[in-house]
């Protein structure tokens, strides 16, 4: 069964190399409230306390221009319950961003940060704010990259 946000994200690239997160907020933010004016870079200069997903919670719920808008932080401690939180937030028609480590080969990278819009049960599709470009990748294989590499939390984004 396909699962899949009900209209097209906007296609924002990131504007850093280090602005996944703040990129994929916007994305976030502009697919639920189109028209809303924060950019990645009012993101960014709200957060200043480190690039994780709970930085970026307590900064953005402490300023009242996302008032309209809850945030979840979301550890998932298996691969179902984090499948299980992409459906949730999909059957909403709320983004959710998922933070997936980035390999070449053997060489680790670090974790880039990606829009989830779609789900069935072998594929996932997700906005790329590096190339804002949609990206579609086995759900085995991501599991598997996360267990070796960690990462996989999420944050849930959604109209109050």
């Amino acid at each position: 069964m396909i699962i899949k946000l009900n209209k097209a994200l906007p296609k924002i690239r990131q504007i850093k190399n280090d602005w996944c997160i703040p990129a994929s907020i916007e994305i976030a933010l502009k697919y639920l409230m189109p028209g809303f004016l924060m950019s990645q870079e009012d993101i960014a200069r709200i957060n200043n306390a480190g690039f994780s997903f709970g930085n970026y919670k307590k900064a953005l719920e402490n300023e009242s221009n996302f008032n309209y808008f809850s945030f979840e932080h979301y550890n998932p401690t298996d691969d179902q319950s984090r499948i299980d939180k992409i459906k949730e937030y999909l059957k909403k028609d709320s983004p959710i961003l998922l933070s997936l480590p980035v390999q070449t080969g053997s060489f680790f990278l670090g974790w880039h940060i990606r829009v989830c819009c779609e789900l069935d049960d072998n594929r996932i599709s997700m906005l790329d704010p590096g190339n804002a470009e949609i990206t579609t990748l086995n759900i085995k294989a991501v599991n598997k990259l996360i267990k070796i590499k960690g990462g996989g939390d999420l944050l849930g984004i959604a109209l109050k």
